[in-house]
């Protein structure tokens, strides 16, 4: 501790006007923090004195001076400004890199990455001469905390070998154990900053490195990973060959893609994958996919199947020889990852071609499993349906209108057995069968077991008739039930119906 002493009484004498506010009871019992306090305050308010002051200090044991100090302890980057932030001190990041190289010793032992990109950056010939004759002085601790500094992607110069050396030497051995641990926040942490330090890289270098890290990323990493790493396939669709080629998640398992490997409780998770993935993946060059598609009929590959969500629409699946391939995904997505498609921000966006090469059997299954999301998650044209399966799903549409009405007339009901008792009673009032009053009685307890989308009804395909009728008499005065007139009707409220507000008084409204 003798030099650290040694170095922070030197400096406290040489400039003792800019260091008035530091803490000097610290000097005698926790001398390596009085010298850390002094260096933010002379980097924050004369760096350029503080750097020639150290460009002709001679350390007494400099060895001794690397094994008990490092400068900073903690940092944190700013690269768009070139500014760090240590503690409550703000300065430029290039003042460090002079510090060092006025006096190779001057920041102790490097043990933040950071501190090696900003050499990097600001000079790559003297990064390489501290990398291979300076090597003792490099001690970066095998944790992702090493990473701290950075929350976008940085900048690198124009020498690829040196890159390559800094990420593969630095910042990949944090990284990739941390991808074989089980704790999210470790995982996800890691990934940002594999993108924050590898976007910006040359395609052929990333080309290179990012193979090595697709190696080691698991089916459940992968899915915590994905909201980030999108961003790689977003800036190189070619990337995504890339992750499926080497990718273990992307290997030809027997029983394919299960959900267990997502966890589904995780609403953040499946926010991101739907709005930013899903979107990046569905404008995936038609060769990229057409590749995969390849790659997967031929057994080299297994795509996890939400991801086929938004590949599926997809232009090179309007190729009839690939129709036969994409019928068969969808009924796997249907099967699968329908809960995903009902339950998250996805849209599927199924081609005309495929729906044309199904038989009629398939067509009805197809129907069963699209019934409650068509036309909100699942689109493709109707008419593609033979009857009654087209007139069921366009009457789904009108079903789901009336049941959205009944859900904002309802957000706060506190009596739900008096709630349903008057609209039971309406349901008679309006002169509907026994069975059209179960299908009432059915959507309303459907609707108080908990917040539900329209979409999230179920409604049997075999009665749908019965739910569409008994809707629209709900939702129509007397009159208009008796009389069944062509044209436009006006649908009332059911908070007017119950309030029994005359209609003649509502018609002289409109």
């Amino acid at each position: 501790m003798k030099t650290i002493e040694e170095l922070a009484n030197n400096l406290f004498q040489n400039f003792q006007k800019y260091l008035c506010n530091v803490n000097t009871s610290e000097k005698n019992i926790m001398p390596k923090r009085f010298l850390h306090n002094i260096y933010e305050t002379l980097l924050e308010k004369c760096p350029h004195d503080f750097i020639e002051y150290m460009r002709n200090y001679k350390f007494s044991d400099p060895h001794n001076f690397l094994d008990n100090f490092s400068f900073p302890t903690s940092i944190f980057f700013y690269p768009d400004q070139g500014t760090c932030a240590v503690h409550s001190s703000q300065f430029d990041c290039k003042h460090l890199y002079e510090l060092l190289k006025a006096n190779i010793y001057s920041l102790g032992k490097i043990t933040k990455v950071i501190i090696l990109y900003i050499i990097l950056r600001n000079d790559p010939e003297f990064f390489k001469e501290i990398v291979h004759n300076y090597h003792e002085l490099i001690f970066i601790p095998e944790n992702i905390e090493s990473l701290e500094g950075t929350r976008q992607p940085l900048k690198y110069p124009d020498d690829d070998v040196v890159v390559e050396t800094f990420l593969e030497n630095y910042v990949f051995p944090l990284i990739i154990p941390n991808f074989k641990r089980n704790k999210k926040s470790k995982i996800v942490t890691s990934c940002q900053h594999l993108v924050n330090y590898t976007l910006n890289v040359k395609k052929d270098v990333l080309e290179k490195i990012l193979s090595s890290i697709f190696k080691n990323v698991r089916e459940k990493t992968f899915w915590y990973c994905l909201p980030t790493l999108y961003v790689f396939f977003k800036k190189y669709p070619e990337f995504f060959l890339t992750l499926a080629q080497y990718s273990p998640v992307f290997k030809n398992k027997k029983n394919g893609y299960t959900l267990s490997y997502i966890d589904v409780g995780d609403a953040v998770l499946y926010h991101t994958i739907t709005h930013e993935v899903f979107e990046t993946l569905s404008k995936l060059p038609e060769e990229i996919v057409e590749e995969l598609v390849k790659r997967e009929i031929h057994g080299k590959i297994k795509i996890p199947t939400p991801l086929w969500i938004p590949l599926l629409n997809n232009k090179c699946f309007k190729d009839k020889k690939y129709s036969t391939f994409g019928k068969n995904t969808l009924f796997e997505i249907l099967q699968k990852s329908n809960n995903i498609i009902r339950n998250m921000g996805i849209s599927l966006h199924i081609p005309p071609e495929i729906v044309s090469e199904m038989n009629e059997e398939e067509k009805s299954i197809l129907a069963d499993y699209v019934s409650q999301t068509y036309g909100v998650k699942v689109f493709f044209p109707s008419s593609f349906m033979p009857s009654p399966y087209r007139e069921y799903i366009n009457a789904l549409s009108e079903i789901r209108w009336y049941i959205k009405q009944l859900v904002r007339e309802r957000p706060y009901v506190t009596d739900k057995a008096d709630d349903l008792l008057k609209v039971i009673k309406t349901a008679y009032e309006k002169e509907m069968t026994h069975e059209e009053v179960d299908a009432i009685i059915d959507i309303m307890v459907q609707l108080y077991e908990g917040n539900r989308k329209e979409y999230d009804f179920y409604i049997p395909r075999d009665e749908y008739q019965t739910y569409f009728t008994a809707l629209r008499k709900l939702f129509k005065t007397k009159e208009e039930n008796t009389s069944e007139k062509t044209g436009k009707l006006r649908m009332l409220s059911l908070f007017e119906v119950n309030s029994q507000m005359p209609i003649e008084n509502e018609k002289q409204k409109n």
